[in-house]
């Protein structure tokens, strides 16, 4: 059914044991999964939701870190890039 294909902010936070508020700022922030907003509906598809799940999927707490020296590295490497 097409209903169980999407998920509020409610139902989400639900599932990952959040305040409603905090899906809110994500969304605010760009930090979240993606979303559908229909007038004034927030909708989450579940394939987004399942999809930002896996990426969020670790081995070890130094995996958080290294994700972000790659992206730094991969910043500088671009702004070096456009220096030239």
């Amino acid at each position: 059914p097409v209903e169980n294909q999407f998920l509020t902010p409610a139902a989400l936070a639900q599932r990952w044991n959040l305040e409603p508020n905090t899906l809110g700022q994500w969304r605010w922030n760009g930090r979240g999964p993606k979303y559908l907003k229909i007038n004034r509906s927030i909708l989450y598809r579940l394939e987004d939701i399942e999809e930002f799940e896996k990426q969020k999927v670790r081995h070890s707490t130094s995996e958080v870190l290294d994700e972000k020296l790659k992206q730094e590295s991969d910043q500088i490497s671009y702004l070096k890039v456009c220096k030239s």
